[in-house]
């Protein structure tokens, strides 16, 4: 993608009227196009900050893993998406190491974080959309962890299959679901059973096929 097309994608950054011709050419020409296939990592905590990341195409999931493995969602991209924990190196107040991983085929937009940094420290535009972006994201982890803790699994699960499904079809194992949803893997079969044996479901090998999502809406 050449850098007149990368600099129409950034004219849509609600801050980019604020920056000077100097810093909107640095900006664009500190940005690449990357694409990642299914399941790949975009980003782990032992890699260098990547800098803002825009979504052009797919989805991305940001998560954590536990000393024991365990892996946690905290949210999700999608096209349009922006991510600003990626740039925290700029935000020394992130104290905590997240992964990135493309859920299906994916394609971003990422801006040096460099280049970043030095329009920040002069530029309060670019500084307040990025901690403003951060501070919306945080909402959404307090949220998913609030969730995680004080709700149902059968509700939780449930809410999932149908966020999750294309065409009442979910392609996912139990131990994906079990991770996205922070729980033993032994826990998310058996609950499915219980799904599966009330007919709001069929199980099949790496499938879940929804057959009533009438009464799984029934259960939230």
């Amino acid at each position: 993608m050449n850098k007149e097309k990368i600099k129409e994608i950034c004219e849509q950054y609600e801050f980019w009227n604020n920056l000077d011709e100097n810093s909107k050419n640095k900006f664009v020409l500190e940005t690449i196009i990357e694409k990642y296939s299914k399941k790949q990592i975009i980003y782990n905590p032992t890699q260098k900050c990547k800098g803002i990341i825009k979504v052009l195409k797919g989805n991305l999931r940001i998560y954590m893993i536990s000393d024991e493995g365990k892996e946690v969602t905290l949210y999700r991209l999608y096209e349009g998406d922006i991510c600003t924990l990626s740039a925290s190196c700029v935000m020394e107040e992130i104290m905590f190491d997240t992964f990135l991983m493309a859920e299906e085929e994916t394609e971003i937009m990422v801006t040096n974080i460099l280049v970043l940094k030095s329009i920040m420290e002069k530029n309060v535009f670019l500084e307040n959309y990025i901690y403003k972006k951060t501070v919306t994201k945080f909402s959404e982890v307090i949220w998913n962890i609030q969730d995680l803790l004080f709700t149902r699994l059968d509700k939780r699960l449930a809410l999932f299959l149908l966020k999750q499904e294309k065409n009442n079809e979910i392609t996912l194992t139990h131990e994906q679901i079990a991770n996205h949803l922070g729980t033993a893997r032994e826990v998310i079969s058996r609950t499915l059973k219980k799904f599966e044996k009330e007919e709001l479901i069929k199980l099949s090998r790496g499938k879940i096929t929804i057959l009533n999502s009438k009464k799984l809406k029934d259960i939230l």
